[in-house]
């Protein structure tokens, strides 16, 4: 047993890792993307950007569309969508750690903060999990690295056409991490 235990929390962790690693990534082609859609250069984007966070970033995206009177294109449309859930999620994780649980395998939830009238938030977080929160993340990549370059070749037909199929995922909205996310508002 203690050995499948010990497997068992290795097979998590690298999950884990993989999944924080691919969100710096979707954060930071995200800010790329801000700053190509206002008109910045590398230096100026990197300058005025950089402490920009996944949350306030897609906002911002979100009011220069508003701003330009340019409706989303359905594929960043869908990939913010997703990259929000997995913010939230992530950032339950990153700022609760996770127990192990009888009802649900591995959770992690604020239950510990949470007062009374303020509502609980529990999620199960399985290695699958994690690894198809990071496949989300890599297809985010993708089609805001595409975006960002407005659909101009990489020069690499190979990159080109990985990136046709993420943005063709994201348009079609078909995600493979779907939030366990459990709110609840705790008794007295």
């Amino acid at each position: 047993m203690t050995e499948d235990f010990f497997k068992e929390a290795d097979a998590y962790h690298r999950s884990l890792g993989n999944m924080f690693d691919a969100f710096a990534k979707a954060e930071r082609e995200l800010v790329h993307l801000l700053g190509k859609l206002v008109g910045l250069d590398h230096d100026m984007t990197n300058a005025l950007l950089s402490g920009a966070r996944a949350d306030a970033a897609i906002g911002q995206i979100r009011r220069v569309h508003r701003a330009l009177k340019k409706e989303l294109p359905s594929a960043l449309d869908f990939s913010l969508i997703q990259l929000k859930i997995i913010s939230n999620d992530r950032n339950l994780l990153a700022h609760h750690g996770a127990i192990s649980s009888n009802r649900h395998g591995r959770v992690t939830s604020n239950w510990r903060v949470a007062l009374p009238d303020v509502t609980m938030n529990e999620i199960s977080v399985s290695p699958e999990q994690l690894d198809s929160m990071a496949q989300d993340l890599r297809t985010t990549v993708l089609v805001f690295d595409y975006l960002a370059r407005q659909g101009s070749p990489t020069g690499t037909e190979e990159f080109d056409q990985i990136c046709g199929i993420a943005l063709a995922e994201a348009e079609q909205n078909a995600w493979r991490y779907k939030s366990t996310k459990v709110d609840q508002t705790l008794d007295q």
